[in-house]
């Protein structure tokens, strides 16, 4: 799909559609130009590299999809290589999207795929409801919507990926189980993913900044340009309070684990205590009732009358005694 906006002189949006559209609006150079191609076909690459005749390097990277981030100076444009990670829970497997992006002071040339569809269809009824806001000095604002539109689509997701963290914290406090602990593990591995791949991306947006805002001379689209990376300075923050959130999570679990732990550990050693104390009691009783079973006639005291009542008092009266001596100690 490919759209072309075009600012006339009078201020008039020309939109179009189409390769041949394409090819006819690039080769009249008019001083605003927009050309959007969102999952470009053979033809249309081709229609860059031939027609538009931009850089085989640069042309490689939109055809590999390179997952670096980049920015490359030219002769009269620049090309930018951003892209939006779309991470996978299930397989913990990282989607990227590149968005290509060729510009000079008075055009630009976006290349996208279909995921990020949502957020150029966003730029382009910004474009069509205000377009001299957005290109009546230039395409610095179009490319400034995109930076931003690329850093601003993660802020749901963090946002969701926080409830979900509040909703694991909660599930800790009732069960303690593998699904629970894999869950907070997943997240830490996304912060560390997504990490990996944006502080890059904030660098390049830190070059264009710094280097190569469109027509150099834009200098009122300066602030904003700093806003854009302050909002990817702050979706990194964000992703750090989701790794916080999640160490805590973990913590809160490892602390309720080891409570459990000790509790069961508590319980185990009150039985092999009682277990122990039934067993002091009975080892003299089994004692004496061992001497006692041998069956010798030489033992006198068999002889007595009475005896057996009197041993069996004995008895009794020593695991009384045993009994009152633990409580005493507090053994039980």
């Amino acid at each position: 799909m490919i759209n072309i906006f075009t600012l006339a002189e009078n201020g008039e949006l020309i939109e179009a559609e189409g390769i041949e559209a394409a090819r006819e609006a690039w080769g009249a150079k008019p001083s605003r130009l927009w050309i959007s191609i969102e999952d470009p076909s053979e033809e249309a690459l081709n229609l860059l590299e031939d027609d538009f005749a931009f850089h085989p390097a640069a042309m490689r990277d939109v055809r590999e999809q390179t997952r670096i981030p980049k920015l490359s100076p030219h002769s009269g444009y620049n090309f930018l290589l951003l892209h939006r990670i779309f991470y996978q829970f299930e397989d913990e497997a990282c989607d990227f999207r590149d968005v290509a992006v060729f510009f000079s002071a008075h055009w630009i040339v976006t290349v996208s795929h279909g995921k990020l569809s949502r957020t150029l269809q966003a730029i382009k009824q910004r474009v069509r409801q205000d377009p001299a806001d957005m290109m009546g000095e230039g395409v610095g604002m179009v490319l400034l919507n995109i930076l931003e539109g690329v850093v601003n689509d993660y802020h749901p997701a963090v946002s969701e990926w926080q409830e979900t963290l509040g909703s694991i914290e909660a599930m800790v406090l009732e069960q303690r189980d593998q699904s629970v602990i894999d869950r907070i593990l997943k997240f830490k591995k996304l912060v560390t993913v997504l990490h990996k791949h944006l502080v890059p991306q904030k660098l390049v947006m830190t070059q264009l900044y710094e280097r190569c805002r469109p027509g150099q001379g834009d200098d009122h689209l300066a602030p904003f340009f700093k806003n854009a990376i302050d909002e990817m300075s702050a979706l990194l923050r964000e992703l750090d309070g989701v790794s916080s959130m999640a160490t805590s999570v973990f913590d809160t679990y490892a602390a309720l684990l080891s409570l459990d732990l000790n509790r069961s550990t508590h319980k185990l050693n009150t039985v092999m205590q009682r277990l122990n104390l039934l067993s002091a009691i009975f080892l003299p009783l089994t004692f004496i009732v061992g001497v006692y079973g041998m069956n010798i006639h030489d033992m006198p005291e068999l002889q007595w009358r009475g005896f057996y009542y009197l041993l069996w008092i004995f008895m009794l009266g020593l695991v009384g005694t045993m009994l009152f001596m633990f409580r005493k100690m507090k053994w039980y």
